[in-house]
């Protein structure tokens, strides 16, 4: 192909692109289904707060007890004798308390379900794998 015919078919490309672009337009709610709502009434960021109150504790226990497994285990992968029941046992109990960590995280989700309220999503940050929610802004 010679440059002329390149720098049309680029042309026409970037045309026919902006233009499937342009037409993009947001989906419309399903029939039976309410518009989402951008904001919270006052009455449910209090119970967005008291569920989530009733959780932050023991996910910030099992953080802690995250950090504290894993600092040890960085400490006994790096001494001179590696004592590998030790590492064994820690990385058993990282594995758990990950777990305990997720199914936090479901039962979280779930009573927020049953209250008709959503996790809320911060910064792009996805909510999923036992990851608590960012408290709601307000």
């Amino acid at each position: 192909m010679t440059k002329k015919n390149i720098i049309a078919t680029l042309a026409v490309m970037t045309a026919l692109s902006s233009f499937s672009f342009a037409a993009e337009t947001a989906p419309a709610p399903a029939p039976g289904r309410p518009a989402m709502q951008k904001t919270m009434s006052a009455e449910d960021k209090k119970l967005y707060e008291q569920i989530f109150s009733k959780y932050e504790d023991k996910f910030n226990k099992l953080d802690v007890n995250l950090l504290e497994n894993r600092q040890e285990l960085q400490k006994q992968l790096r001494a001179e004798k590696v004592d590998w029941k030790k590492v064994e046992t820690l990385t058993k109990k990282k594995a758990d308390l990950k777990a305990q960590k997720e199914l936090l995280g479901y039962q979280m989700r779930a009573e927020l379900k049953d209250n008709n309220l959503r996790p809320f999503h911060h910064g792009g940050k996805q909510y999923h794998r036992g990851d608590r929610p960012a408290p709601p802004r307000g």
